[in-house]
């Protein structure tokens, strides 16, 4: 292999890209962003407030550190990536009655799909309960929890 970088090192970058492009693409498919980002289109609303540089998992085993963007909409919460992490992953927007929040722990599973329990879910993201608060504030009323309320911070 070094032998072949010796000879060819211009090529580096080439197998660099393709590497990360199949390695973000298989993260989006096994996290279901491909599913979900056809499901719930991103609509041109201007979100009540938002944030970047969040932590979550989508779909139980996708990890996203830092590179989640999340902003509350009057109908829903658009969920995106930065693009550098996702170069085929586009924002969605998740509208409220699709939505359920289950406090579990140290983290908020926001579950897609399924408004009741019991019902199929389409997809999830955890965040943790600190970020779940700040969009259940900056949500309001709209926000979805059900049986335990997550605690606003002060």
């Amino acid at each position: 292999m070094t032998d072949w970088l010796n000879r060819y090192p211009y090529l580096f970058p080439l197998f660099f890209a393709a590497m990360w492009l199949a390695v973000t693409s298989l993260i989006a498919l096994i996290s279901g962003w491909f599913d979900l980002q056809s499901r719930y289109p991103d609509q041109p609303e201007a979100p009540l407030r938002s944030w970047s540089m969040v932590s979550g998992s989508v779909g139980g085993l996708a990890h996203y550190r830092g590179c989640l963007t999340l902003a509350v909409c009057p109908s829903g919460l658009r969920i995106g990536v930065w693009r550098i992490f996702g170069p085929f992953c586009h924002s969605f927007l998740v509208p409220w009655s699709e939505l359920r929040a289950e406090p579990r722990g140290t983290g908020t599973r926001l579950v897609f799909g399924a408004a009741a329990p019991g019902e199929r879910a389409v997809g999830q993201l955890t965040v943790t309960n600190w970020q779940a608060a700040e969009l259940a504030a900056a949500a309001g009323k709209s926000w979805p929890a059900l049986d335990a309320q997550v605690v606003v911070p002060s």
